[in-house]
């Protein structure tokens, strides 16, 4: 990688640049997360609301979008022949639909929508055609969902966008290789010990490590080594509370409702 995309003053600079790169080898590693979607690929890291909608009309014109928060895509062809011509929103551009899926309501949706997360990754940062992807995936339960998970996504796949300066659709093909899916947290525990190390821990000293997600708590005991002790998994998350929080800051920025916040203390 060169500075020339990396270092683009913003988003749609270098997307336009990193469509022209001539890129034909990325290495990536996404979270695909129940509330937002975290990924690195190459030298750059994305993160997307983790909402779904499927285009079920396909007469409306024009409902093609993309932002840096979200993309349409469609599916043209390739390994998974079940999505052939299947249409869908992903991230902001999903929540703008009044018919959407957020994933945080149904944690299988992680695993089984794994593909479609990384295509929109994809079409929001506009990679060349013809790049192959290897990628390091996790997930909250890797021990149901690992087989799954790789059978969905590697393969080669063959999909649309909107390109994000040009506004016209383009076709990108990408081979997808699955290197590895690992347990949800491993990755923070890896950078604390062995990255920029903010955590000094001898060989035999213990930590605990809380991830609390969307819709799990993670509780991870590790040691200096990396080698983790134990691991347990808490159904429930904190989405319902960061949507309640969210919700309630709205209100608070809301003209209709400051005034009758307002008329209510000054009757009292």
């Amino acid at each position: 990688m060169t500075t020339t995309y990396t270092n683009a003053k913003n988003w749609l600079v270098q997307a336009d640049l990193l469509g022209k790169s001539g890129l034909t080898d990325l290495i990536a590693g996404k979270d695909s997360g129940a509330g937002y979607g975290k990924a690195i690929i190459g030298d750059f890291s994305i993160m997307m609301p983790a909402a779904y909608s499927l285009v079920r009309n396909r007469n409306i014109m024009h409902h093609e979008t993309i932002s840096k928060d979200g993309a349409w895509v469609r599916y043209l062809e390739g390994t998974r022949l079940d999505l052939k011509d299947i249409q869908f929103f992903w991230g902001s551009a999903a929540i703008a639909q009044t018919d959407h899926t957020l994933l945080h309501e149904d944690k299988a949706k992680k695993a089984e929508l794994a593909l479609e997360s990384i295509l929109a990754d994809l079409a929001v940062l506009n990679i060349p055609s013809g790049v192959k992807l290897s990628i390091s995936l996790s997930n909250h339960n890797p021990e149901r969902w690992a087989t799954e998970i790789k059978r969905r996504v590697e393969g080669t796949h063959t999909f649309e966008h909107l390109h994000p300066v040009t506004r016209s659709i383009v076709t990108k093909t990408v081979d997808i290789a699955v290197t590895g899916i690992y347990p949800e947290g491993f990755g923070s525990i890896a950078h604390c010990l062995f990255g920029e190390a903010s955590l000094v821990l001898d060989p035999s000293e213990l930590a605990i490590a809380l991830d609390i997600g969307s819709s799990t708590w993670l509780i991870t005991v590790f040691n200096g080594s990396g080698a983790v002790i134990d691991r347990h998994l808490i159904e429930g998350g904190a989405g319902e509370l960061h949507s309640m929080i969210a919700e309630a800051l709205d209100k608070r920025n809301d003209r209709v409702s400051l005034n009758t916040a307002r008329l209510r203390r000054n009757r009292g």
